[in-house]
Order: C-alpha cells, then sequence, then structure tokens
C-alpha cells in the first residue's frame, strides 16, 4: 500500500486495511470524542472560573460593606 511517498510493508498493509475496511469511521469517531471531550472540559473550566470570580466579587462587596 503507498499512502503519499511512504511505501508501507505487507504486515503494516494488512493492519492498516483490516481497520480502515472494518471500523471505516474508527479514527474519526476517536478523533471526534477527544475533540468534543477538550472543548467541553474547556467549557465547563470557564464556568468554574466565572463562579469563583462571582463568589470573589460577592466576598469583596460583602468585606467593603
Amino acid at each position: 500500500m503507498k499512502i503519499g511517498n511512504t511505501n508501507y510493508t505487507q504486515a503494516e498493509d494488512d493492519c492498516f486495511g483490516y481497520y480502515f475496511k472494518k471500523h471505516p469511521l474508527l479514527w474519526f469517531n476517536i478523533i471526534a470524542i477527544v475533540l468534543c471531550g477538550c472543548l467541553y472540559g474547556s467549557q465547563e473550566i470557564e464556568k468554574a472560573h466565572a463562579k469563583t470570580i462571582e463568589r470573589g466579587a460577592i466576598v469583596e462587596v460583602t468585606q467593603s460593606e
């Protein structure tokens, strides 16, 4: 098998071929899950950070009064 300028051995070809023929969407799914996980995680971090800032602001207001 040849991808781009790289020639693969028969064993590598069998391995790649097997997974791509049996599970053509496997790699796409893995990438999609990782991306969604990262995006969801970053949103949760932002929400937690915003809550922390809100709490800090409330504490500052009550202390200044």
